[in-house]
């Protein structure tokens, strides 16, 4: 399963080892960074253009008497998010995999043996990722005077979206971005790099992704959170479901307050 880290070879067996120089820093930090332009471009931009296409095509953004501007597009698009955010995680399961195949991903954290750790640690970071990301964006506006903007798109979206829409931030996202964030990226330069500065690189990047710099140390909380969850559960599961209850939340948030 490529959701849990590769079993340890039988004793006295041979470690089955990847290539050589992705056990070196800049190799496996270049390999990472070309992996976000790949998974953007194949997991955002194709299936959006595709979108864009369809929407256009099936005359639910009115082309007759004036090119709809992007703004229109990108609305209408909404309704259709789940398709984006489901064809990302199909994209990052499916990296994940062939990187396991070619020896690209280290085993990943072991975790601990009780699963009953494992519950506790994830219930607890799921607990600390929407609260340590509210506290930020409290502290970030009220004290040190630095707007806070949500996405305006998501915010005009959940008003007029339906089930797809929340379905796609509260399900699809978590499994897609720690899919690719977490086990991919992190995976793959958490040895070469040291776990800090591993989590940095794809932290920033996680949170560049968002296209919200606003939000860029609301979404370096959550980042730390998953990969905490990830190393200390020692599988991804535990990354996901943190992610899964903050962006739960969030949306939850969201539609009671266009509900008001």
């Amino acid at each position: 399963s490529p959701y849990l880290p590769p079993t340890a070879p039988a004793e006295g067996a041979p470690e089955r080892l990847g290539p050589a120089f992705l056990a070196r820093p800049w190799p496996s930090l270049a390999l990472g960074t070309s992996g976000c332009v790949f998974y953007f471009v194949l997991a955002q931009l194709v299936p959006g253009i595709i979108l864009g296409v369809y929407i256009v095509a099936s005359g639910k953004v009115d082309v007759s008497t004036s090119p709809p501007g992007p703004g229109a597009i990108e609305a209408a698009m909404m309704d259709y998010l789940w398709f984006i955010t489901f064809f990302a995680a199909a994209v990052s399961l499916g990296m994940v995999a062939l990187s396991r195949s070619l020896r690209w991903l280290d085993a990943g954290p072991t975790g601990p043996r009780e699963r009953w750790k494992a519950l506790a640690w994830t219930l607890g970071l799921a607990v600390l990722a929407p609260c340590g990301s509210q506290a930020i964006t409290y502290l970030q506006s009220e004290v040190f005077a630095i707007p806070f903007q949500e996405q305006e798109l998501i915010v005009t979206a959940s008003k007029t979206a339906g089930l797809g829409f929340y379905l796609s931030i509260v399900i699809g996202a978590p499994l897609g971005e720690e899919l690719f964030f977490r086990r991919w990226f992190y995976g793959l330069t958490r040895k070469p790099l040291g776990r800090v500065l591993a989590f940095l690189i794809t932290g920033l990047c996680f949170a560049a992704i968002h296209f919200n710099p606003s939000g860029t140390m609301a979404y370096l909380w959550i980042a730390l959170c998953c990969t905490l969850a990830y190393e200390l559960t020692g599988s991804i599961w535990g990354a996901i479901c943190v992610h899964f209850v903050n962006n739960g939340i969030a949306g939850l948030s969201l539609a009671l307050s266009q509900s008001s």
